[in-house]
């Protein structure tokens, strides 16, 4: 996005840091320092899960990146996908302590999977991001698993 002013935190993750730097100051101030360690434990928790470091993406036409930091497990097609049909199947796994920023891996238009599945395209799971590109192809995000345990 263009003149986005970043902060290295996700504007989402803004509020509720000011309110743990909040409670750091006023358990510091009020109980002592040793009241503030709990506060403290929960700013840098927070940090680690809205950290938005900027991102270099290469302008190279027609170009694919990939959507989060991680390193490829698996490359191959599967029938298994949003849409019916054989797609490319790209798996990443990405560390537990990593940066959980997702972006969009193409440049295009995001579509909405639920309402394709209402006009009767054939959806085999409607959740994920659905960018089309202005290529008319499609390009389907999906995360599974928890955070803290990778399967």
């Amino acid at each position: 996005m263009k003149g986005r002013r970043n902060p290295f935190v996700a504007s989402e993750g803004i509020p509720y840091m000011l309110a743990s730097f909040v409670a750091i100051i006023g358990c510091a101030h009020f109980f002592g320092i040793l009241y503030a360690i709990l506060p403290l434990l929960v700013f840098g928790y927070l940090f680690l899960i809205f950290r938005d470091p900027i991102r270099a993406v290469p302008a190279v036409p027609l170009g694919v990146v990939s959507p989060v930091d991680g390193y490829v497990v698996a490359i191959g097609r599967t029938s298994n996908g949003t849409q019916a049909g054989d797609a490319h199947r790209i798996i990443l796994r990405i560390s537990s302590l990593g940066t959980y920023t997702a972006r969009c891996p193409v440049e295009g238009k995001i579509m909405d999977l639920s309402s394709a599945a209402a006009e009767g395209r054939p959806l085999l799971d409607a959740n994920g991001l659905w960018v089309r590109t202005d290529e008319g192809d499609d390009v389907v995000l999906q995360f599974s698993g928890h955070r803290f345990v990778q399967t």
